[in-house]
Parts: structure tokens; sequence; C-alpha cells
């Protein structure tokens, strides 16, 4: 299977592309964007798979917990702080 290209993924990449340059270290498109998606998308596939094998009790934590537009939103404001962190101890 082929990887994506930047004309794969238009929008995508222009916004990663926006983005890496404010970075104080460089970072490929394609890393930053399987990083966004590890710790914004994982938690909502892992969250609706978890919801239909357990009950109602829990189904309620899992959408206020992981799949609220809030639970959400501070994902993404962490993995956008990761990011825009120092580059303290990562090899260059």
């Amino acid at each position: 299977m082929a990887l994506p290209t930047k004309a794969g993924f238009g929008p995508l990449f222009l916004w990663a592309d926006g983005l890496l340059t404010q970075l104080p270290y460089e970072l490929p498109p394609p890393n930053a964007i399987a990083f966004l998606f590890s710790a914004v998308g994982a938690p909502i596939l892992i969250g609706a798979a978890m919801q239909q094998h357990t009950d109602a009790p829990t189904v309620e934590s899992i959408e206020g917990l992981v799949l609220s537009d809030a639970a959400i939103a501070q994902r993404v404001e962490l993995a956008l702080r990761g990011l825009a962190a120092p580059s303290v101890g990562r090899s260059r």
C-alpha cells in the first residue's frame, strides 16, 4: 500500500504545513497527522467499540469522558500543545 501524498490529502496537508512552519523543530506532515489522529481519533474509535459491549452507565460515562465535544476539544488542545512544546531532549 502506497503512502498518501500531499495531492491525496489536499486541505489536511495545507493545514498541517501551516501548523508545522510554526514549530521549533522539523516534523514531516504525515508524522504530525499520525500523531494528531492517534491523540484525537483513537479514543473515539476505542470508545465507540467499548459502547457496544458494556452496560448503560458505562456507555454514558464513555460518552461524557471520551466522545463529547468537550473531550475531543481537550484532546486536540493537548495534542497541539504537545507539538508546540520546546524540543527538550528531542533528537534532531
